[in-house]
């Protein structure tokens, strides 16, 4: 009978601790997304400097996303953000037309790793 109910407490935790990982992850997705929308609305706008100092802001973000998101995540998966994000600071320094283009494949890849760690039901059943 222990046996039964420590396999039930471990079950239970795992259950748990999926749960909160995943809220943990959407919540700093979100944050990290809503500033690169802050970031696209400063270069729209044609504000060079305030746009370079919500990018700076955005990497503060996105040191805080990768940290949690590299435990969840395969690390090769946020390569590729962090490639874009490398050579977003000389194109908006250029005010480089691309800019806003960028910022939405950042967005878009971002999503995407929420959206792979979501459980699907026929992979749990």
């Amino acid at each position: 009978m222990n046996r039964c109910v420590i396999s039930i407490g471990i079950l239970i935790a795992l259950v748990a601790l999926c749960v909160s990982s995943l809220l943990l992850l959407h919540r700093r997705s979100d944050r990290f997304v809503e500033q690169t929308q802050a970031v696209a609305q400063e270069f729209v706008a044609a504000e060079t400097e305030r746009a370079l100092s919500a990018y700076d802001e955005l990497l503060e973000e996105w040191e805080h996303f990768r940290d949690i998101a590299g435990v969840f995540v395969d690390g090769s998966k946020l390569d590729s953000i962090r490639k874009i994000l490398a050579g977003l600071r000389p194109m908006i320094e250029a005010q480089h037309p691309e800019v806003p283009s960028e910022l939405a494949r950042i967005r878009g890849l971002v999503e995407d790793v929420f959206r792979e760690e979501l459980p699907d039901w026929w992979h749990i059943l």
